[in-house]
């Protein structure tokens, strides 16, 4: 579960953020840097993404999705949005909102304690 969870994690850091080094990928998708590389290997090797030499450093890599990435990405977008609707169906919108907020505070506050 947790190889999967963190695999979606680095999926859902590329589509947001686009083409990054692995370092700021390790951090931005909160993944183990020192599993990184496994993960990325995995994902590599399904083609859901591609490692190229950054042209600015070549003692880094940039991690990009491949188009079989982005449509896994939008796929699991699409299923994430719809599980949200049917959890969080009881509420209305200015609900939903303070929720999104006060689940933003949260992750925030545990971000910087982990620092």
């Amino acid at each position: 579960m947790a190889k999967s969870f963190t695999s979606a994690m680095i999926i859902c850091a590329l589509e947001e953020f686009g083409g990054i080094c692995q370092n700021d990928l390790a951090e931005r998708s909160d993944a183990n840097r020192g599993h990184l590389m496994a993960h990325l290997d995995q994902l590599s090797s399904r083609g859901i993404l591609e490692r190229e030499v950054d042209p600015e450093d070549c003692r880094r890599n940039v991690i990009t999705l491949t188009a079989d990435g982005r449509k896994f990405a939008a796929r699991a977008m699409e299923a994430a949005s719809h599980n949200e609707a049917k959890v969080f169906g009881a509420l209305d919108e200015p609900q939903r909102e303070q929720l999104c907020a006060l689940l933003q505070l949260v992750a925030t506050q545990d971000s910087e304690a982990r620092q």
